[in-house]
């Protein structure tokens, strides 16, 4: 065998190898790629699940507000207004508009919030327990993305003021 010969098969065998190590790279490179896109996907999720909390904690703080400015200008809690709605109207989640901003009231980032007053009940446990208060559903819509949706319940109580003899 030549000089030549040698040369070129030794060269076939590097081109070869070489070919081989960057198909390997090139694999490598796409699968770290693949991961840590879908890692960003996770941690975007993530973020917004705790944005949407947030969002439904402040809507949550402003819904509380406004049954306290209700209790606190003595307004009658078996009327319905926009965002309030009394005990007999009996609704469940399901039947909400969230759409009908003339049905429920508006918060920050496409929060949304609907109070139902359940009427008067006596406490049973707790600071006030055998007093009377009044209570009330806050129900909390969120909706950020595409189509992620987070829907939240919370009760609220307040004590009935007693008349002064």
């Amino acid at each position: 065998m030549t000089k030549a010969k040698k040369i070129k098969r030794i060269s076939g065998l590097v081109l070869a190898t070489n070919l081989i190590m960057l198909l390997l790279v090139t694999l490598v490179a796409t699968s770290l790629y693949k991961n840590s896109f879908i890692e960003t996907k996770m941690a975007n999720q993530q973020l917004l699940k705790l944005q949407s909390k947030n969002n439904a904690k402040h809507a949550t703080s402003v819904a509380k507000l406004f049954i306290t400015d209700l209790l606190t200008n003595n307004v009658d809690l078996n009327l319905p207004q926009a965002g309030y709605l009394p005990n007999k109207f009996d609704l469940s989640i399901a039947d909400i508009n969230w759409n009908d901003n003339t049905s429920v009231i508006s918060a920050i980032n496409n929060s949304k919030y609907l109070i139902i007053y359940l009427g008067k009940h006596n406490k049973k446990h707790g600071s006030n327990s055998g007093i009377e208060h009044h209570l009330f559903k806050i129900v909390v819509f969120n909706q950020l993305g595409q189509g992620s949706q987070h829907i939240e319940q919370s009760l609220f109580t307040s004590p009935v003021p007693v008349p002064v003899p």
